[in-house]
């Protein structure tokens, strides 16, 4: 059986802080994946975590997929 993933979308708020503390949340309920907004790169240091970046709802560059 292939593996679920659930992503949690931490790049719609304006706010830095309400983006980081959707991920601090995520992180704490055992998420693992989640959609950033570029320029959020540093949020990998909060946890294991793998993500992907957007930039005004469109994935970031050909290498998008996960880092």
């Amino acid at each position: 059986m292939a593996r679920k993933r659930v992503f949690v979308r931490a790049d719609m708020p304006e706010s830095r802080r309400d983006r980081r503390d959707l991920v601090v949340s995520g992180l704490e309920a055992g998420i693992t994946d989640f959609i950033l907004r570029k320029g959020d790169e540093d949020f990998l240091s909060l946890g294991r975590m793998e993500a992907v970046f957007f930039d005004r709802g469109k994935p970031v560059g050909p290498e998008w997929a996960y880092r």
